[in-house]
């Protein structure tokens, strides 16, 4: 089976090749309309069956990317609903509209097999109230004693509101979710015991606060992501054969799975110079990461540990996501804001001088690998970062290793992102950092094309990137 490639290249507009498969999605409504759902009379006469679990998964892309949906609705068929797990699904199609279904198991590879129990000419993807509409819905119609709410779209962790980053599911209608909107996506619709954000860099820190301690295990990527299609078999297997399995357990049969297909289908040719992370975190952990954070970070500032942070800073493993080109042309990251939070606080200890400053640290590192991050997957070491190593399973805005002009304001709005950037501290920490770091600006803004695209092997249906060309910006003055 052949995967195909979410890029997410979002500060130069590129997307991956749409398949086959894409356009027959694009065109659902007049190839496979969905069947007559049943009568409202006879859907109050049926009391709903209480199950083990139900998987609610909400799922949408733009048309250049609707293949990724039809792998949605593909996976989520191959998993199907059983006697005691419920696989639900609201697909947003490119024409706008969205259906809903209670997906019924299938081995085939036509993903338009289930009835459409609810449809809509027209719903905004990206408005929070429709996500919260559909998980009340969900639960009312499919009850179950643990719910696994899956949003599946793109992503681009803190950041919102700039160009074609904006926070999260965007991309297939008019709006956008906020990040600040996850909380009242889950207060209003109620607690699940896993939240999978399979989107691009969200799980981080700050993305994490924001669930308010609303959803028992946070599943998602640090990194640029092709959105996993087995993991709904995995999680509904499992969740089959051990519904009251502890989350650790739940967070190694995901990640396991995810690894196998990664390694299997995806990643054999390596051609992307990428790293591929994968992690599951405590709900309730993230809230308390703040508050250590704070503490962290007011210690690192009393002892003006700047020789160390500068080392970390320069040293950090990081994510492609809100840097000057999300993958191409910034391979080496030097514009990248995310970087690996634990590996962060490791290299501020390995160089600090202080006694404080170490000890804090090594706490720090204790509680993300052993209390907050249930599981985590780094798969290749790659020329900017070894992913086993150093991608240790939550993110965190630290400035880039280089000046980014392209946007001037990201850095900026960080203290108004969200709730995290307060009372964690973290705005006055990377205030601090800001105001001696030392990063040459080597991208001229005149030298920006307008239309840039890489070229495209269509014999192997992907792009050429010049990965083997480290560093690489081809219309840079790099240094």
């Amino acid at each position: 089976m052949r995967r195909t490639t979410c890029l997410c290249i979002l500060s130069l507009g590129i997307s991956a090749p749409a398949s086959a498969a894409a356009s027959a999605l694009a065109e659902l409504e007049r190839i496979a309309p969905p069947r007559q759902a049943a009568s409202p009379a006879a859907s109050a006469e049926a009391k709903p069956q209480m199950k083990e679990w139900t998987i609610m998964v909400y799922a949408g892309y733009p048309p250049l990317e609707s293949n990724l949906l039809y792998r949605v609705m593909e996976g989520t068929g191959h998993a199907g609903t059983t006697s005691k797990v419920n696989m639900v699904l609201q697909a947003s199609y490119p024409s706008g509209g969205a259906s809903r279904y209670l997906m019924e198991h299938t081995d085939s590879s036509n993903p338009f097999h289930s009835p459409a129990l609810a449809r809509f000419d027209k719903l905004d993807f990206g408005d929070y109230r429709n996500v919260t509409d559909f998980v009340r819905w969900a639960r009312r119609e499919f009850p179950a004693r643990h719910y696994a709410l899956i949003l599946h779209g793109h992503g681009s962790g803190w950041v919102e509101g700039r160009s074609r980053m904006l926070g999260m599911l965007y991309g297939s209608g008019s709006g956008h979710v906020r990040n600040t909107e996850l909380r009242k996506i889950l207060e209003d619709s109620g607690r699940v015991d896993m939240l999978m954000l399979l989107s691009c860099a969200m799980q981080m820190a700050e993305v994490a606060y924001e669930t308010g301690g609303h959803a028992g295990i946070i599943f998602g990527t640090e990194e640029i992501a092709t959105p996993p299609e087995n993991v709904y078999a995995a999680l509904g297997g499992f969740v089959e054969a051990q519904p009251d399995a502890p989350a650790a357990a739940i967070a190694a049969a995901v990640l396991a799975s995810v690894k196998k297909e990664f390694e299997e289908l995806y990643w054999p040719d390596k051609h992307m110079d990428l790293g591929e992370t994968f992690s599951a975190i405590d709900g309730a952990k993230a809230v308390e990461l703040a508050a250590m954070l704070k503490d962290w970070s007011q210690a690192v500032m009393r002892a003006g540990e700047r020789e160390a942070v500068s080392y970390a800073v320069n040293n950090v493993l990081r994510f492609g996501m809100a840097g000057y080109g999300s993958l191409e042309p910034d391979l080496r990251r030097d514009y990248a804001h995310f970087g690996d939070l634990c590996h962060f606080a490791r290299l501020v200890g390995e160089r600090a001088k202080g006694g404080e400053v170490k000890a804090k640290s090594a706490e720090l590192e204790r509680f993300i690998s052993q209390e907050l991050v249930i599981g985590r997957l780094g798969l290749f070491q790659r020329k900017h970062g070894d992913y086993g190593a150093n991608a240790l399973g939550i993110s965190i805005e630290i400035p880039p290793r280089r000046q980014n002009p392209v946007p001037p304001d990201t850095e900026a709005g960080y203290a108004q992102s969200g709730a995290f950037a307060r009372d964690s501290g973290w705005a006055e920490f990377t205030g601090w950092m800001n105001g001696f770091l030392t990063r040459p600006n080597s991208l001229k803004v005149s030298d920006q094309p307008e239309n840039f695209s890489w070229p495209r092997d269509s014999a192997k249906n992907r792009f050429i990137l010049p990965s083997q060309n480290y560093p690489f910006v081809p219309w840079s003055t790099r240094g």
